[in-house]
C-alpha cells in the first residue's frame, strides 16, 4: 500500500491527519458555547471579538483552517459585508459560514453577505447546534473547494462544459457516472458527447474521471489530510480505489500530487492530455494568449 511520505515542497512537513482550527468571530455567546461544544473532538475553535483580530488569527495560524464562523457585525459594530469583500480577495481558499437571524427582514443582509463571499449560512434556532451545525460548516467547506476549483479550471474550458464540470466537482455523492452528471445537468448523455466532440475535448466519461479528481488534488495540495479522509468526505468506494485513480489518471502517487502542487500539478497534466482542445478559441478564457496555456498553470 502507499505510505504519505514527507514533503519536500510543502508548507506542511508531512502529511499526517491534524486537528483543523476553527476561527469564529461573534456576538452571540450562547451560540459561540454551541459551536465550541459542536467541534469538540473534531476541531479546534478560536474566538476573537473584531474582524480585525480575524484577519490577524488567520496570517498567524499555522494549522488547516477548516471554517470561518461570522455574524453580520463584531462587537465594535463593524459589518461583516464590508469586511469580507476584502477578506475573500486576500483569502479566497477559507470556507466562510455566516450566523444570521432568520425573516424576511434580514433577507438584504443576507444577500450582501452572500455577495461578499459567503459560503454557507446558519440561522438561529434552526440549524445552529450539534450535528446540524456541523454539517453547515462541512457544507461551506465544500463550497469553497468547488469555487477554488473552478477558479483555476474554467477559463480552460469550453463556456459549454463548465456546467458538466463543475456538478461533477460539487456533488461527489450524488456523481458516480456520467448519466448522474447528465441528470443533474438536464442534458441527455448523447448531447454532452456531441459537446465533447466538438471541442476536441476527451470523452465525457474521461472528463468525469478528472471532475471528480480536481477536488482531490486541492485538498492534497492545500491540507494535511490523509487520502482515507479525503476519500470517505468525497464519497470514494475506498482509499485503495482513490489511489488506483490518481495513479492512473494523473500518473503519480497521491504523495506525489501532494509534492509537486497538488490541484496546480494535476490542472497541468490535464492540459497535457487535453492540449489540442485547450488550444482552441472557444476554450480559451478571453483576454488570455492561448500559447501561454501551460505557463499560466
Amino acid at each position: 500500500m502507499e505510505r504519505d511520505t514527507p514533503l519536500r515542497n510543502s508548507p506542511w512537513p508531512r502529511a499526517v491527519a491534524e486537528v483543523p482550527c476553527v476561527i469564529a468571530c461573534l456576538t452571540d455567546r450562547p451560540f459561540a458555547a454551541r459551536l465550541k461544544d459542536a467541534h469538540r473532538g473534531h476541531a479546534d475553535v478560536h474566538f476573537v471579538e473584531t474582524y480585525a483580530e480575524l484577519q490577524k488569527a488567520v496570517r498567524r495560524e499555522s494549522r488547516p483552517i477548516s471554517a470561518i464562523v461570522i455574524t453580520p457585525t463584531d462587537s465594535v459594530g463593524t459589518a461583516a459585508a464590508a469586511f469580507l469583500r476584502e477578506f475573500t480577495r486576500q483569502e479566497p481558499d477559507i470556507p466562510i459560514t455566516a450566523y444570521c437571524q432568520p425573516g424576511i427582514a434580514q433577507s438584504p443582509e443576507i444577500r450582501r453577505l452572500a455577495a461578499a463571499g459567503v459560503h454557507e449560512f446558519l440561522f438561529r434556532g434552526t440549524d445552529d447546534a450539534g450535528f446540524a451545525l456541523r454539517g453547515a460548516l462541512e457544507s461551506a467547506q465544500r463550497e469553497c473547494t468547488t469555487d477554488a476549483v473552478m477558479r483555476r479550471v474554467a477559463p480552460l474550458l469550453p463556456v459549454r462544459l463548465h456546467t458538466f464540470v463543475q456538478h461533477a466537482v460539487a456533488h461527489p455523492s450524488k456523481v458516480k457516472r456520467l448519466r448522474d452528471v447528465a441528470r443533474g445537468i438536464g442534458l441527455s448523455q448523447r448531447t454532452i458527447s456531441r459537446y465533447c466532440e466538438r471541442e476536441g475535448f476527451p470523452a465525457p466519461v474521461v472528463l468525469l474521471g478528472w471532475s471528480r479528481l480536481f477536488p482531490v488534488a486541492y485538498l492534497l495540495g492545500t491540507t494535511r489530510r490523509t487520502v482515507e479522509s479525503i476519500a470517505l468526505e468525497l464519497d470514494w468506494p475506498s482509499d485503495t480505489a482513490l489511489r488506483n485513480a490518481i495513479r492512473n489518471t494523473v500518473g503519480c502517487r497521491a504523495s506525489e500530487v501532494r509534492e509537486r502542487g497538488g490541484l496546480d500539478y494535476a490542472i497541468r497534466v490535464f492540459c497535457d492530455a487535453t492540449a489540442p482542445a485547450l488550444r482552441r478559441p472557444a476554450a480559451v478564457a478571453p483576454g488570455m494568449d492561448p500559447q501561454q496555456l501551460p505557463m499560466a498553470l
